[in-house]
């Protein structure tokens, strides 16, 4: 049974589901096509066949029911970390097999773009649905493990957005053999 969590810092410290309730505006974004060679690294693909395999053959690794998506209202959407019995790391392979069992649609890069193009369309940066999001619940880093990639290395990777120091958002890709902690919020469909 998934936990709600009141929108506070303190609840934050120790998320297993953040869920946004009792906010008027508009957090609605239209998903946008994306090519992982621009939008992340030149040498970025989607991950094909088994994750055991080299990720070069077979059907790609994304959650289908992501890619119908063309407009996603962040009111609607879970922000995970999968973490069970108070650990505070797990991989992040660990944490995509979780989120796959939980019956939500988990958001890919189609949304992730999206999310992205509306941050750079506001000229005014706290208008835009990431800067609510921190604003709101104190966001600073959303992962899209609805896509996975494959990186120059041969590694399992998931694209992801952070916010730095300066009030700046940034997108990068992380490695799923890596640890995970509770900082990793993963974004999701609610389930109905």
């Amino acid at each position: 049974m998934k936990k709600k969590v009141i929108l506070r810092r303190k609840v934050l410290r120790v998320p297993t589901q953040i869920t946004l309730k009792t906010i008027n505006n508009d957090l609605k974004i239209i998903t946008s096509p994306f090519d992982p060679a621009k939008f992340i690294n030149v040498n970025m693909t989607f991950w094909k066949g088994p994750k055991d395999g080299k990720g070069l053959e077979g059907k790609e690794e994304r959650d289908e029911a992501s890619l119908i998506f063309r407009e996603v209202d962040f009111l609607k959407t879970d922000f995970l970390t999968c973490l069970k019995n108070n650990k505070e790391i797990i991989t992040g392979e660990t944490k995509l097999e979780r989120l796959k069992k939980s019956g939500c649609i988990l958001y890919g890069v189609t949304v992730a773009a999206g999310l992205w193009q509306n941050y750079e369309s506001c000229p005014n940066k706290t208008k835009s649905v990431l800067e609510y999001l921190h604003q709101k619940i104190e966001i600073i880093y959303i992962d899209f493990m609805g896509d996975i990639f494959r990186n120059s290395y041969g590694e399992r990777c998931v694209l992801y957005f952070y916010r730095d120091g300066n009030s700046q958002w940034h997108r990068h890709y992380y490695q799923l053999g890596d640890n995970w902690g509770k900082r990793h919020l993963s974004a999701v469909s609610q389930q109905v």
